[in-house]
């Protein structure tokens, strides 16, 4: 079930409508997607990542225990078709938010 609709910039200003879903959403394929923890009326971004198979990148997802322990709560996701677009905006959000756990290999 949908929250609400959260605005994402990247670095280079470009702006992405998202959605904001409570966690463990199955969604369809071909999203960029950002895990979320609320942090009072506010989101903290904690990672950010892109999947063409959104059911089999949480089912197995390697930063699963992070996303625990950083108590994300809800998911952003932006919806594209596009493999080589999902990867671009990825990078784009990520040199902006700069989520915890895009930094680490163990979360």
């Amino acid at each position: 079930m949908k929250i609400q609709d959260v605005l994402l910039q990247g670095k280079s200003g470009q702006r992405h409508n998202s959605e904001v879903h409570a966690w463990g959403l199955e969604m369809e394929r071909g999203v960029v997607y950002a895990a979320l923890r609320h942090d009072g009326p506010h989101y903290t971004v904690l990672y950010i990542g892109q999947t063409g198979d959104q059911a089999q990148r949480f089912a197995n997802h390697h930063k699963a225990e992070a996303f625990r322990q950083h108590r994300a709560a809800d998911l952003a996701i932006l919806r594209e078709g596009s493999e080589e677009r999902r990867r671009a905006v990825e990078r784009d959000l990520v040199a902006n938010y700069g989520p915890p756990l895009n930094k680490t290999a163990h979360g």
